[in-house]
């Protein structure tokens, strides 16, 4: 497991470097078949941008979900374990910032989480899902979804 997060951490830290272009009319269903995660009927608040890599491609999705609905959401993702006081990397920050999601390093307790999947015609992706509560009774979901070539 170490090692899977460390090769991914490196891959992520590559992935700033590679100047692509993010596309800008790229449907939300896009994003959620490459992350292989659902976006609820409930969900409110929903960014999502793609950017077409010159080798991987990347995908951030971010919304806020009913807090009564966050455990059964997280349960259904497949994460092997949740941690708590999750980092967000730039890579993922700088997504988010690009489709004008909240901001989640100002976000306290931050859980992460991560799987990889195999989306239809995509090479293995690994996504990794952040959460937050929020002192409305909502709680924030940040993803972020990379091609593991």
């Amino acid at each position: 497991m170490a090692a899977t997060l460390l090769g991914l951490s490196l891959w992520m830290s590559s992935a700033a470097e590679r100047g692509a272009d993010w596309d800008p009319g790229v449907a939300s269903s896009q994003v959620t078949d490459f992350a292989r995660l659902p976006v609820p009927a409930s969900a409110v608040d929903v960014h999502w941008g793609y950017q077409n890599g010159l080798q991987d491609d990347l995908a951030v999705l971010s919304f806020r979900l009913p807090q009564d609905e966050v455990e059964r959401f997280a349960a259904g993702l497949g994460v092997g374990a949740w941690t708590e006081g999750g980092h967000v990397d730039s890579p993922a920050l700088t997504g988010f910032r690009q489709v004008g999601a909240p901001d989640p390093t100002g976000s306290v307790p931050l859980r992460e989480g991560s799987f990889e999947s195999l989306p239809p015609g995509h090479e293995a992706v690994a996504t990794t899902v952040w959460l937050a509560s929020t002192a409305d009774g909502f709680a924030q979901v940040w993803v972020y979804a990379v091609n593991m070539a």
